[in-house]
């Protein structure tokens, strides 16, 4: 089945259910669907409900997805297979290429392989899923930090076991990114960026940002200026040592936003983006900026299923090969990963009316973030923050983020560490890459920050 699966995946690569816009859905596709449907309604997993998860991953998205692989693939390999039109998009060698060595086989024997390909995919995927909700890991909350700082739905909270500060002990200001929970920094006790620091004798203060309650309309000025900003003086008030702030995706942007106003003494940008159509290699599509920004003119907060939905259509059908992959691992550890990692990120966070303007027409849109024609005054850098020490580390299988969307940082700053990993996006932070690899190279560049780096805060002048 080897061909046909590289028919697959060049339909896949190639976003094939555009080039020849087969809508057509066969009773094949609806029996398989209803297979599918049949299998959550076993007893076993009935009685402990369709999803037995906390925060269920995007399961009607992945069913739509699998629609598509099964009525349009479908439809698209019998189609490749009899015309002699070649699909619009890809390698015009290598569709020619492979069309040649599927018709070295019967019609029949193709359909049938075909058939088969697709119904073995989604009993794997199948299986994955339900596998997925029943698993008995739970998230355990009981180092989750004390709360020392708090404003509106924002917290700061402390993982230390000590309410005093060496003097020159440095301290780390953990800030994510508002979309997802905070609790990546500290998944789980085996995959705990926030534990390893801790262990290698640093201040770890993680920034929650919380549901966005009081913080509806809050853009990211106002994130910046009434949460971020105080919480930094805050910390300030009562440490001596190095402050060196660290941002993991759009937490990242606002460690810069925060080095322009506030004097620290070295920043860590993981997963950062800065130009926003480098690495989606133009703008992105109108239709779609539009249509969110309908959504927030009849909802408060841009709905966390929305976000939710945005990032499943970077990468549909890697969706669908995790569990399937999933469904095949014998390790349990690995597993266990595999599903606080599927928790974290089912646990989305809607995003304030204001930000998602921000992120979705200016930067996403306009790419106004890397061009400079937005946030002049708010991130206006001066020489001395333009020369603070900072680590940038970037994934080459990143999706969210891709290297090219940070590597303008790179030059903006002038005293830079740069490294890059292949992992994803969350692999920059948890797994076995981070845990040997990504982690330690925090600490080590840390050690190189001196202790007299520090220096009393500066204002941004009016």
């Amino acid at each position: 089945m080897i061909i046909e699966q590289q028919v697959l995946g060049l339909w896949q690569k190639c976003q094939a259910p555009s080039i020849w816009a087969l809508e057509e859905e066969t009773i094949f596709s609806k029996t398989l669907i209803g297979q599918g449907l049949l299998s959550f309604a076993l007893p076993h997993t009935k009685s402990m409900g369709l999803f037995n998860r906390l925060n269920p991953c995007t399961f009607s998205l992945q069913l739509h997805y699998l629609t598509q692989l099964q009525s349009q693939f479908l439809s698209f390999a019998m189609h490749f297979y009899e015309s002699e039109t070649l699909p619009v998009t890809g390698d015009t060698e290598e569709w020619i290429s492979l069309r040649n060595q599927i018709r070295a086989i019967s019609k029949q024997q193709f359909l049938k392989n075909i058939k088969a390909l697709v119904f073995n995919k989604t009993n794997a995927y199948m299986r994955g899923m339900i596998e997925y909700h029943l698993h008995p890991y739970k998230r355990s909350l009981r180092e989750a930090g004390r709360v020392i700082w708090r404003c509106g739905s924002t917290t700061l909270r402390d993982f230390s076991s000590t309410d005093t500060f060496a003097s020159e002990q440095t301290t780390l200001l953990l800030i994510p990114s508002l979309i997802n929970n905070a609790y990546i920094l500290d998944l789980m006790p085996e995959y705990s960026l926030v534990s390893f620091l801790k262990k290698k004798g640093y201040r770890v203060l993680l920034l929650d940002w919380g549901m966005p309650h009081q913080e509806e309309n809050f853009g990211f000025e106002d994130y910046l200026s009434q949460r971020l900003i105080p919480a930094t003086h805050f910390i300030q008030s009562y440490i001596s040592g190095p402050l060196v702030a660290f941002g993991y995706c759009m937490g990242g942007i606002f460690a810069m936003a925060l080095a322009a106003q506030i004097a620290l003494s070295g920043l860590i940008l993981i997963a950062t983006p800065w130009d926003f159509h480098e690495g989606n290699n133009g703008p992105a599509q109108p239709f779609l900026c539009e249509s969110i920004l309908r959504i927030l003119e009849h909802e408060a907060v841009l709905p966390a299923d929305v976000l939710t939905g945005l990032f499943y259509a970077l990468h549909p059908e890697r969706m669908l090969e995790k569990f399937e992959s999933f469904s095949q691992w014998n390790d349990p550890g690995k597993k266990r990963l595999f599903v606080a990692l599927e928790d974290w990120a089912g646990d989305t966070i809607p995003m304030a009316k204001g930000l998602a303007y921000d992120v979705i027409h200016s930067w996403l849109h306009k790419n106004e973030l890397y061009t400079g024609k937005w946030g002049n005054e708010i991130i206006e850098f001066k020489s001395e923050s333009l020369m603070i020490p900072a680590l940038i580390v970037s994934g080459s299988n990143d999706r969210v983020c891709r290297p090219k969307m940070s590597a303008p940082l790179e030059n903006l700053l002038l005293n830079v560490t740069v490294a890059q990993f292949e992992v994803g996006h969350t692999g920059l932070i948890v797994g076995q890459t981070a845990k040997q690899e990504i982690w330690p190279l925090i600490d080590t560049w840390l050690q190189t920050i001196p202790n007299d780096c520090y220096t009393q805060n500066y204002k941004k002048e009016a």
